[in-house]
């Protein structure tokens, strides 16, 4: 009995270890988590990607026309390879009127300890030839145990244009509106480059500048085999770190996997999947 009481109490004082730990790096409150196994495999490299659902978390412009109107996006993450930072993930979009696009998602991290939720409306769509525009409305809650709830609403925006035969630009600004929960989250600069190389294979950079830290780079690129089998990598400079992953898809579904060490920390894997129908 005293054994179990031992390892609880150890148990609870690392968890609080790693919650200080996480205070003060990148993975704060309501910061960019890992949710896409794609785009963290191709080291979150997303800003002028072309994608489907999973975009909303990223670039709220991320659009792509297709005969689908639905589709469904789902993905589970231990940060660390440690269960008490699991994040879950789920949304659903539908086309509408003039291939204007609407979404809802929903995201929960931690546990009864320390516990994020996210529930986002995306709108999204294209607005002139080749240039398309989307925006996130997000209501954010923050639960910390023997302490108060809190809660505010952020809002990010983004847009895309494709150029030049085969190559992308995106940007984005995240919490653009300076929601302040216990402090004001930080608004987070993105922008970047894509090309489809030749077809199958992607190339992308994106350049990221978070409020009160160092500019961020990430490189990414995407292999596809026989249409079948995705191969990704990706490299970003802060802090710095090699990324991979792998996806499948077999329409209408596709199922991807990532991985990334943390130079402290160890490794965290992503299983995401997606449908349109």
């Amino acid at each position: 009995m005293g054994t179990i009481i031992l390892i609880k109490f150890m148990k609870n004082i690392f968890w609080i270890i790693i919650l200080l730990f996480l205070s003060h790096s990148a993975f704060s409150a309501f910061e960019e988590k890992p949710i896409s196994a794609r785009f963290t495999g191709m080291g979150e490299t997303f800003s002028a990607l072309q994608g489907g659902i999973e975009g909303i978390y990223y670039n709220p412009a991320m659009f792509e026309i297709k005969e689908e109107k639905n589709a469904i996006f789902s993905s589970y993450t231990e940060l660390f390879g440690i269960k008490e930072l699991k994040n879950n993930v789920f949304a659903y979009s539908r086309t509408f009127f003039l291939d204007n696009k609407i979404g809802f998602g929903i995201q929960k991290f931690g546990n009864g300890l320390y516990y994020e939720e996210e529930r986002l409306l995306n709108l999204s769509g294209r607005f002139a030839d080749k240039l398309d525009f989307g925006i996130n409305i997000k209501a954010m809650d923050l639960k910390i145990e023997s302490l108060d709830k809190y809660s505010a609403f952020g809002m990010d925006a983004g847009m895309q244009y494709a150029f030049y035969r085969n190559y992308r630009f995106g940007c984005s600004v995240k919490n653009f509106n300076r929601p302040k929960i216990i402090d004001d989250l930080p608004v987070v600069y993105r922008a970047g480059l894509s090309c489809n190389i030749i077809e199958g294979i992607i190339l992308a950079f994106d350049w990221e500048k978070e409020e009160n830290f160092e500019n961020n780079f990430h490189l990414g690129q995407e292999i596809c085999l026989n249409k079948l089998i995705l191969i990704r990598a990706g490299y970003e400079t802060k802090p710095g770190r090699f990324s991979g992953g792998l996806g499948i898809k077999i329409k209408p579904v596709r199922i991807d996997y990532s991985i990334f060490a943390h130079p402290v920390l160890g490794e965290t894997q992503v299983f995401s999947f997606i449908m349109d129908w």
